[in-house]
C-alpha cells in the first residue's frame, strides 16, 4: 500500500543499484578519464601510440572502478533523481572541459590541439552525463510511483501541431530561399536532410491535427485520411501522463519523470487544456482534445491532491525493468 508522499525517499527503501545503472556509472567514469587523457596528451604533445594506450587503460579502469563504486552506494540513482541540484553534478566535468577548451583557444601559448582534445572529451562526457541523468530520473520515478496509476492519458502539448507545421514551413521556406539565391535545386546531403525534416515535420503536424481533434475527424479530413489510425500511431510516440497518489509520472518510451504533488500549486481544466501549475517551474499542460475523459482525469488529480494533508507517503520498492 502506498500513502501520501514527500519528495524524499526514506533511506530504508534504498537498494543496490541495478546492473544497468552500474554499467552507466562505469561508462561515465571511463568517459571522464578518457577525456582527461585526451586533454593532457594534447597538451604535452604525446604520440599516437601513447594516446591510444592511455585511452585504452583509462576506459578499462573507468568501467571497472565506476561500476564497482556505484554498487557500494545504495539507492544512488534515486538519490540523484530526487533533487534537481544533484542532477547537475554529472555535468560538472563537461563544463570544466569546455572551460579548458575556451582557455586554450584564448591563449596563443597553447596549441589548438589542446582545445580539440578538451572539446572532444567534453562531448563524450556530455552524452554519458545525459544518459546518467535520464536513468536517475526514471528510477526515482519508479520508486516514488511503483503502483498502477489512478488515471492515465496521452499528453499532447497545446498547439503542438502548429509547431510541427511551423517547422515544416521553415524547412521548405529555407530550401526555397536557397534555391532562389543559388539557382540550384540540390547540393549534397545537407539539402536532402532539410527536405527530409520538412516532410517529417509536416507529417507530424497532420498526425496531431487530424488524429485527435473531433471537428477535423468528422469533416473533410475524416473522409480523406484514416484519422483513427493517425491517432493510434501518434499515441505510440507521445508521452503518457499518469496520475498516482504520490504525484504525476510523465512516461516516455525511454524515460520517465516524476512530479510530486508537493510541488503542484493548482490543477485547472479549461475548455482547451488541462493545466498543472507549479510555482517557479514550467507548468504541465495537456491538450484537452487528447484526453479521452478530461473530467475523470481532473477529478482523479484532485482526489489525489486532497489526501496530501491527511497521509504520509511510504513508497514501495520498485522493480527496475
Amino acid at each position: 500500500m502506498s500513502h501520501r508522499h514527500g519528495t524524499t525517499l526514506p533511506p530504508e527503501t534504498f537498494e543496490t543499484p541495478d546492473a544497468g545503472f552500474m554499467a552507466a556509472a562505469g561508462a561515465y567514469v571511463a568517459a571522464v578519464l578518457v577525456a582527461a587523457v585526451l586533454t593532457v596528451a594534447a597538451a604535452v604533445g604525446a604520440s599516437v601510440a601513447t594516446v591510444l594506450g592511455g585511452v585504452s587503460t583509462a576506459a578499462t579502469v573507468g568501467l571497472i572502478a565506476g561500476g564497482v563504486a556505484a554498487s557500494f552506494v545504495a539507492g544512488l540513482p534515486e538519490r540523484l533523481g530526487q533533487r534537481r541540484r544533484r542532477l547537475l553534478v554529472p555535468f560538472v566535468p563537461p563544463a570544466i572541459l569546455v572551460g579548458i577548451a575556451l582557455v586554450a583557444l584564448s591563449l596563443p601559448v597553447l596549441p589548438p590541439v589542446v582545445a580539440l582534445g578538451a572539446g572532444t572529451g567534453a562531448a563524450i562526457t556530455l552524452v554519458v552525463a545525459f544518459a546518467i541523468v535520464t536513468m536517475a530520473r526514471t528510477r526515482y520515478a519508479r520508486a516514488m510511483a511503483p503502483e498502477d496509476p489512478i488515471a492515465a492519458t496521452t499528453r499532447l502539448k497545446p498547439n503542438q501541431d502548429r509547431r510541427w507545421f511551423a517547422l515544416g514551413v521553415l524547412c521548405f521556406g529555407g530550401y526555397g530561399a536557397w534555391v532562389l539565391a543559388t539557382g540550384e535545386f540540390t547540393s549534397g546531403n545537407s539539402i536532402l536532410w532539410v527536405i527530409a525534416w520538412g516532410v517529417f515535420a509536416l507529417y507530424r503536424g497532420v498526425e496531431l491535427r487530424f488524429g485527435f481533434r473531433e471537428p477535423d475527424r468528422d469533416g473533410w479530413a475524416g473522409r480523406v485520411l484514416d484519422t483513427d489510425r493517425l491517432a493510434e500511431s501518434t499515441e505510440q510516440w507521445l508521452p503518457e501522463l499518469r496520475v498516482h497518489e504520490a504525484g504525476i509520472a510523465i512516461v516516455r518510451p525511454m524515460q520517465r519523470r516524476f512530479v510530486p504533488w508537493e510541488t503542484v500549486s493548482d490543477v485547472r481544466l479549461t475548455a482547451d487544456e488541462l493545466v498543472v501549475e507549479r510555482p517557479c517551474r514550467f507548468d504541465i499542460r495537456c491538450d484537452r482534445a487528447a484526453i479521452d475523459d478530461p473530467d475523470g482525469v481532473y477529478e482523479a488529480m484532485e482526489r489525489a491532491r486532497s489526501t496530501v494533508a491527511n497521509d504520509v507517503f511510504v513508497p514501495r520498492t520498485a522493480t527496475t525493468i
